[in-house]
C-alpha cells in the first residue's frame, strides 16, 4: 500500500501534490511505525489543506492508529488555523477525551459549545455532561 501512495504522489494533477495520496501515506507510514519518515508530510498537509481535511487526517491518528498524543499535537495546530471553527475545538476535545485528559476535553468541548450551531447543543451538553465535573 505504501508504494501505490509513493505512486500516486509522484503523479500529481496539474502539477499539485493531492492531499488525500499524502494523508494516506503519512497514515501508512504512521502505521508502519515510520515517524520519522511520516513527521514531513502533516506539515506539507497544513500548506494544501483546509480545515476539513486536517481534521480528518487527524481522525487517521485517533481512531485508525490509536494514536491520540499524535491526533492532539495535530488538532492543536488546526484550532488556532481556524480560529472561528467550532468544529476544531470540539475534535481537539474529542482526542483529550480519548486520551483521559477530562480538564481539556472539558475546557474545549466549552469552547466549542460557545460557538457550535444550536443544532450541536444537545450532543456537546451530553458529552460534557459524560465527562462530570
Amino acid at each position: 500500500m505504501l508504494g501505490w501512495a509513493e505512486a500516486a504522489i509522484s503523479r500529481p494533477f496539474v502539477g499539485q501534490e493531492i492531499f488525500a495520496t499524502l494523508q494516506t501515506k503519512a497514515l501508512i507510514q504512521a502505521r508502519l511505525d515510520r515517524n520519522a519518515d511520516a513527521d514531513p508530510i502533516p506539515a506539507k498537509l497544513y500548506d494544501i489543506g483546509n480545515e476539513n481535511e486536517i481534521n480528518n487526517l487527524d481522525y487517521g491518528f485517533l481512531f485508525q492508529l490509536q494514536d491520540p498524543d499524535r491526533a492532539i499535537e495535530i488538532f492543536a495546530r488546526n484550532v488556532p488555523a481556524s480560529p472561528k471553527s467550532w468544529n476544531a475545538h470540539d475534535s481537539l476535545a474529542e482526542a483529550y477525551a480519548a486520551k483521559g485528559d477530562k480538564d481539556e476535553a472539558r475546557k474545549h468541548y466549552k469552547h466549542a459549545l460557545e460557538m457550535a450551531p444550536e443544532a450541536q447543543h444537545s450532543r456537546i451538553e451530553g458529552v460534557l455532561g459524560g465527562l462530570g465535573d
